[in-house]
């Protein structure tokens, strides 16, 4: 068994650098060996060991195991596809692909392989997800009646990113929709139905800047995720109704802010502040409830016993193609304003 698994790391934006460099350093068991990027001074200054490659070099190279996708949307398929053909286990960034039969052809091709997929749906290993999942399991909800999780940012203003584009890919819905579908599976499995609405509401924005998603299930709750780029307000997180209790998680889970400052996983506040939640009963009794701490590296150290020992991934390839499935479910919902039901929705 191997005791090192060399990452080629394909791109060194936003997710690059925030999320994937420190949680790789984090972890004894990863060595970050290559990457790709327009920047390689700025990895150089961070890594000075690190091979600077092209993306076609890392995807073949002989000494890489595991490769990281974090390049624009629309190459995610195409990337995974070659770098499981080269005998190389993949992670890539969410939305795993932009169409449902790129993310079937590609979860056969790894299992073919025998090597391990795995998509970076980091924020089920938020504190807000992980502190409503473990209310709701408790059964102190009761039966849950209405979800409403929100991804909310203030951006009133356009920015020169890829994912503020027109390109295949863009806008909010992939980008933040992504993470909160996948945490609404994880809590409640596949909808029956759904309807929504995708706005531009910035100027000059040239792909979805909000979105607000109506899932119906045939026996579960009503949910209700949304996403606005002018929420300038620090409004409540989570909102669920249930038969026994309601419950209101409130601010952000910190870990994003704080990797995009600096701070190390191995900090000793590293994932503690930021988030509160209580619960209110049909009494009127409203309690602060225990928060769970958010734990990113979890995710990392779960993938490294995937290809070590070859159990179970996290970010199952399998859940991450219902979400882009869901993804274009709302796509048709917007276009054609009708509820879709998701049983005889054809993405093929």
């Amino acid at each position: 068994m191997q005791n090192s698994i060399k990452v080629g790391l394909i791109g060194f934006g936003l997710s690059g650098r925030v999320f994937h460099f420190p949680l790789l350093a984090n972890n004894s068991n990863f060595k970050l060996f290559a990457a790709s990027t327009r920047n390689p001074e700025n990895l150089k200054n961070l890594c000075p060991d690190i091979k600077i490659l092209s993306t076609e070099e890392i995807l073949k190279h002989p000494e890489i195991d595991l490769v990281i996708i974090t390049s624009p949307n629309e190459t995610h398929a195409h990337y995974c596809e070659q770098a499981l053909n080269f005998g190389k286990h993949v992670l890539v960034e969410k939305p795993f692909t932009l169409v449902v039969s790129e993310a079937n052809n590609l979860c056969k091709l790894a299992r073919s392989k025998g090597k391990i997929l795995s998509v970076f749906h980091n924020r089920r290993y938020d504190s807000n997800h992980i502190t409503f999942k473990a209310v709701m399991n408790s059964g102190a909800l009761g039966k849950v009646t209405y979800y409403e999780s929100h991804l909310d940012r203030f951006r009133p203003e356009v920015g020169p990113k890829w994912k503020e584009g027109p390109q295949a890919g863009a806008g909010v819905l992939y980008d933040l929709g992504s993470h909160l579908i996948d945490q609404m599976l994880d809590l409640f499995g596949m909808p029956l139905s759904l309807s929504a609405a995708l706005e531009v509401q910035r100027p000059g924005g040239k792909s979805n800047d909000f979105f607000s998603l109506r899932f119906n299930y045939a026996e579960g709750p009503i949910v209700h995720l949304r996403s606005s780029s002018f929420a300038a307000a620090n409004t409540h997180r989570t909102l669920a109704f249930g038969t026994k209790s309601t419950i209101q998680i409130s601010g952000m889970d910190p870990q994003e802010h704080q990797l995009s400052t600096g701070m190390t996983p191995s900090h000793a506040h590293y994932g503690k502040i930021g988030v509160s939640a209580q619960s209110t009963t049909d009494t009127s009794l409203t309690k602060d409830l225990v928060v769970s701490q958010g734990c990113y590296p979890e995710f990392y150290q779960n993938l490294a016993e995937a290809i070590l020992t070859n159990v179970a991934p996290p970010g199952s390839p399998e859940v991450a193609t219902n979400v882009v499935y869901l993804i274009n479910c709302a796509l048709e919902s917007a276009l054609k304003k009708r509820t879709v039901f998701t049983n005889s929705f054809d993405n093929s």
